[in-house]
């Protein structure tokens, strides 16, 4: 479809093609071309055959015959031959029919791609001519598409960049504000994913065993720590033998709808012993702040998901009371999104407390307080994953362990 230029009659057309095929100074090549040519009328001045035959000579120099897989008649890619577009096409549905392992077995395969492709013959530039490899990486690459992805339960960034062939880097580069560490079910995330220009699905039926995971039975003891635990009977996943009807996309599987379940074994269940007796540590640290008996560390100082964690969390019901450390003032009694409602109280020799996420103050700034004196009722606001009091110590303007801090000044 592209203009050579205007000739008196199709007759210098033929006259012109003779001398190419006679002359191989012009042209070396195989000028086989008549098939692709369309004859127009045209208006203006008809070129001279020689200047006619320069037009034809410079655009068959540059172009060659080749194969085009085309989707809807628009070419998608260009090969040589017609024998390495049709190797081309199987190979990209070899790659894509399911394989499993020794113990599966496949049935009533049918494997199809879903474009409706042609291969087709034509002249086409030589640099868009591209050797069977490069063709079959261009046609499974395709061109690149925006999706938005929900995020459900137990989703990660590296789980979402495994089902996409996507990596972790690229996900974060389409999605400058989010935080990899913190994803919830219900976030979308903007996916920039390759549209491969053809789909090929396979539709079969699978035979195949997996596990029945046994439950885990707890027994809990109030003569061990809570951070102790023991396995009194390991547990053993049982087997079971499924069939099903499963449909795969480009090797992903798509749908399954499960026909048959047959069990081979039943699952055996843990039995595990958890202590519930706190520890020294928690006992230390939740005396200080927290009524007699009640407050577990949950959460201790340090580095913590990507990020420092710099105080306590100790567990407790919502509405438990909050003590003063010690004797001091009240210097901040507010709301903040972090640290929802929490109090800071200064302390003599340099030493600052402050107790976050509480559900109620009951000081407000510049009071004076005591120790053991009740200042706010736990709870769960600002950023709180659960009911909780996070408890910071700072000394001399540093933020230390309130851990390490009681070890070394309760007697």
């Amino acid at each position: 479809n592209e203009p050579i230029g205007a000739l008196k009659s199709e007759a210098v057309w033929y006259a012109v093609l003779e001398e190419l095929d006679q002359d191989s100074a012009w042209f070396s090549g195989d000028p086989e071309c008549t098939a692709f040519v369309s004859f127009e009328t045209a208006e203006g001045k008809p070129l001279q055959p020689e200047a006619f035959k320069k037009n034809l000579v410079s655009f068959l120099k540059s172009r060659a015959k080749g194969w085009s897989i085309a989707m809807d008649r628009e070419t998608a890619v260009t090969l040589d031959s017609r024998e390495a577009a049709d190797a081309a096409v199987q190979n990209i549905i070899r790659l894509y029919t399911p394989g499993y392992g020794n113990d599966d077995i496949i049935l009533d395969m049918g494997v199809d791609i879903e474009e409706n492709y042609e291969i087709i013959p034509g002249i086409f530039e030589k640099k868009s001519i591209l050797g069977q490899d490069d063709a079959e990486r261009f046609l499974l690459k395709g061109t690149l598409e925006e999706k938005d992805y929900t995020v459900v339960s137990k989703d990660t960034i590296s789980s979402i960049a495994k089902k996409y062939g996507l990596t972790v880097k690229d996900i974060c580069k389409a999605n400058p504000r989010l935080n990899p560490d913190k994803i919830y079910p219900g976030d979308v995330i903007n996916l920039i994913v390759p549209k491969p220009y053809l789909h090929v699905r396979a539709d079969y039926t699978h035979i195949y065993n997996q596990k029945i995971p046994y439950y885990t039975e707890i027994i809990w003891d109030d003569t061990m720590y809570r951070t102790i635990s023991r396995v009194e009977r390991p547990g053993v996943s049982g087997r079971e033998r499924i069939t099903a009807s499963e449909a795969a996309l480009n090797g992903q599987l798509a749908e399954r709808t499960i026909i048959l379940r047959e069990t081979l074994s039943l699952p055996v269940s843990c039995i595990l012993r958890q202590g519930t007796l706190r520890t020294p540590e928690d006992i230390l640290v939740a005396s200080s702040i927290l009524p007699e008996g009640l407050g577990k560390i949950s959460s201790f100082f340090g580095p913590r998901w990507g990020t420092f964690h710099g105080g306590i969390d100790l567990g407790v019901d919502i509405g438990t009371p909050i003590f003063a450390y010690t004797t001091g003032t009240v210097t901040y009694a507010g709301y903040s999104s972090m640290f929802g409602y929490n109090i800071e109280i200064e302390h003599s020799e340099g030493l600052k407390t402050r107790y976050c996420h509480c559900s109620q103050l009951l000081m407000k700034n510049g009071d004076k307080v005591y120790g053991k004196q009740t200042i706010a009722l736990s709870g769960n606001t600002g950023y709180s994953t659960g009911p909780h009091v996070h408890f910071e110590i700072q000394l001399n303007g540093r933020t230390t362990d309130p851990l390490v801090f009681l070890k070394n000044t309760v007697k």
